[in-house]
């Protein structure tokens, strides 16, 4: 299921997203300006022209701003992964994966994505914790990866070693990403990582090119 833009929305559902991106906007850089920890909800309602309480509404914290939207682009590489068709190699399937959401996607605005990239690299316990959230999808994905296969993830390793290659892809272009300052390239550094285990992988699923 693509990504849903702001002008599929109904007024009001398109009003709140745009008012979250905007907060979400106001926080990250004042994160990346002066720090994660120095800057106070209040701040942010400030620079963003809203009241506290709104947004309390939005995010219930701080850490929330940094990593909502990273949790919607692994929700959604996980959700284009099950709507890949089934005929499809698994390989296959997993590059669509990404790909398909950069496709949909511009993955948000480069200063906003670099603003995150860099409170990340401040902050290792949230660029930790967003890794927590990536490999948390583990589960998720080796379903969708056994039903592709046939087969039994209780009883058949491979779905499970499939998926943690996947995620392990996910992983190194995550910590690219965060290390260099370019979130927004998250899904050509994942594709990359992909391709070098491909093979691999071909070997595990018994699929060829």
């Amino acid at each position: 299921m693509p990504m849903t833009s702001l002008e599929d929305l109904a007024p009001r559902a398109r009003r709140r997203a745009r008012l979250s991106s905007e907060i979400e906007a106001a926080a990250l850089q004042l994160f990346a300006s002066r720090g994660f920890h120095s800057v106070t909800a209040d701040e942010i309602a400030a620079a963003a022209d809203i009241s506290t309480r709104t947004f309390f509404r939005y995010f219930a914290t701080k850490e929330e701003v940094v990593l909502g939207d990273v949790v919607n682009r692994i929700d959604e590489v996980v959700r284009t992964l099950e709507s890949r068709p089934v005929e499809e190699r698994t390989v296959d399937a997993l590059r669509h994966a990404l790909s398909g959401v950069a496709d949909a996607r511009t993955f948000g605005d480069t200063d906003v994505d670099r603003w995150r990239a860099a409170v990340m690299l401040a902050e290792p316990a949230i660029a930790e914790r967003g890794l927590q959230l990536l490999m948390a999808t583990h589960d998720r994905m080796t379903a969708i990866v056994a039903g592709r296969m046939g087969v039994d993830p209780a009883s058949d390793l491979r779905p499970g070693v499939v998926t943690a290659a996947m995620v392990g892809a996910l992983s190194a272009g995550w910590n690219a990403g965060v290390a260099t300052g370019r979130v927004d390239q998250l899904p050509r550094l994942t594709a990359e990582a992909l391709d070098l285990l491909a093979p691999a992988l071909e070997r595990l699923t018994g699929e060829s090119a």
